[in-house]
């Protein structure tokens, strides 16, 4: 029997803290030390709820290391009306794709186990570059904002 050097190490990222999550606010950027830190990078219902969608994509991508996968679970325009203040596309997780030149392993439209009434879209992105675009350049893709800032947790309007 021998030890591999293989080391899986999980962390939760949340504003509230709650469940030994790591406290920081995603409407900013993530601290130096955990850059390009993950192999994997998981979106389940966040986004939506951030204010700053430029830095919280940002910080996905910063997060993740170069080769390494990033998952969204996003709540797509018409659907979970209510829920949230954002709204992503097919055509924005297409053309984000495009921009920072990830490539697409997966991108499901699927019904919520939850609720078959509601949609939701999955995407898996693998990160081939290190540098995200630039915020002008994100600003040009197309999102969805509510304006609706009673489902943004405790983060401030922006």
């Amino acid at each position: 029997m021998y030890l591999s050097r293989n080391v899986i190490k999980h962390v939760s990222i949340d504003l509230n803290g709650e469940y030994d999550s790591l406290v920081l606010d995603l409407d900013n950027p993530v601290p130096e030390y955990l850059l390009g830190d993950f192999n994997w990078v998981t979106n389940y219902g966040t986004v939506e709820h951030v204010n700053n969608q430029y830095m919280v994509f940002k910080n996905i991508h910063d997060l993740c290391c170069i080769g390494g996968i990033m998952l969204h679970a996003l709540v797509p325009p018409g659907h979970w009306v209510g829920h949230g203040r954002y709204h992503h596309s097919i055509e924005f997780i297409n053309k984000l794709a495009q921009c920072c030149r990830y490539s697409i392993l997966l991108l499901e439209k699927t019904k919520y186990y939850d609720n078959p009434k509601k949609n939701g879209l999955f995407v898996t992105y693998k990160k081939e570059k290190n540098d995200f675009i630039s915020e002008n350049l994100f600003k040009t893709l197309p999102i969805v904002d509510t304006k609706n800032l009673s489902h943004t947790g405790n983060y401030k309007a922006k």
